[in-house]
C-alpha cells in the first residue's frame, strides 16, 4: 500500500513487485533483499514479529530499495543520492504515526546530531563521504531535513514536482541515463521546478539545521 501510494506521489510508471517473507533469524533492525528470478521484483526478509520491529524504519529502507530498482540504479549516483536517502525517510514519516506535539521525532534528533558533526551544502555534493563520516541513518535524517526545508520554503507541491523530476522512471539505466544526468543535474531541476538555486537551498538548509 505504501509503495503504491509512493508510485502515485512520484508519478512513476512502475514500481517493482515486493515479495515479503518472515525472517525470524534476523535482528529487528536488519533487513535482507534479493532480486527475484528474471527481475520480476524484490524478495525481502525481515523479522516483522519482533517486539522492537520499527515499521517506519523498515518503510524507509524498502522505499529506498524500490526506488533504486525502479530507477535502474540511477538514483544511487552520488550527485543525487542525498535526495534518495532523504526521500526514503521523508516518505516513511508521511506513512507513519504522527509525533506527539512538543516532542522531537527520531529523525529530528538524528538531524541535530548530523548538524553537530558539521554539515555544509558541499556535503550534499560529496554525499558518499558525508555518509561514511556520520553513518547512513544520521545522513538520511540530514537529507530529509533538506527536503523539509524545501517544502517549507517553496511549498509542498513544488517540492513534489522536484522529486518527480529527480525520480522520473522513463530514463534508461544505461549510458543514456548518464547523459540525462549530465544534461539535467538536480540543481537545474530544482531551479526549474521550485525557482530556487542549489546555493539558496543549501544556505537555508544549513541555517535550519544549525538552529
Amino acid at each position: 500500500g505504501n509503495l503504491a501510494a509512493c508510485k502515485e506521489y512520484l508519478a512513476l510508471a512502475d514500481m517493482p513487485r515486493i515479495f515479503v517473507v518472515q525472517g525470524s533469524d534476523l535482528d529487528a533492525d536488519k533487513y535482507e533483499r534479493a532480486e527475484v528470478e528474471r527481475a520480476e521484483g524484490i524478495l525481502v526478509r525481515a523479522d516483522f514479529g519482533a517486539a522492537d520491529f520499527d515499521a517506519r524504519d523498515f518503510t524507509a529502507w524498502l522505499t529506498r530499495e524500490a526506488l533504486v530498482t525502479a530507477s535502474h540504479g540511477r538514483a544511487t549516483w552520488e550527485p543525487r543520492m542525498w535526495i534518495l536517502d532523504g526521500f526514503a525517510s521523508y516518505w516513511a514519516r508521511r506513512c507513519g504515526a504522527a509525533t506527539p506535539a512538543g516532542q522531537y521525532d527520531q529523525l529530528s534528533l538524528r538531524a541535530a546530531y548530523g548538524a553537530a558533526c558539521g554539515f555544509s551544502e558541499q556535503d550534499a555534493r560529496r554525499w558518499l563521504s558525508y555518509r561514511e563520516r556520520v553513518g547512513q541513518d544520521i545522513a538520511a535524517a540530514v537529507a530529509c531535513s533538506g527536503l523539509d526545508c524545501l517544502a517549507r520554503t517553496c511549498g509542498e507541491q513544488h517540492c513534489r514536482d522536484f522529486l518527480r523530476a529527480v525520480f522520473r522512471a522513463d530514463v534508461p539505466g544505461d549510458v543514456r541515463g548518464a547523459w540525462h544526468e549530465w544534461r539535467a543535474p538536480w540543481p537545474r531541476l530544482l531551479q526549474e521546478t521550485c525557482g530556487l538555486s542549489a546555493e539558496e537551498l543549501g544556505r537555508q538548509w544549513v541555517d535550519e539545521l544549525n538552529r
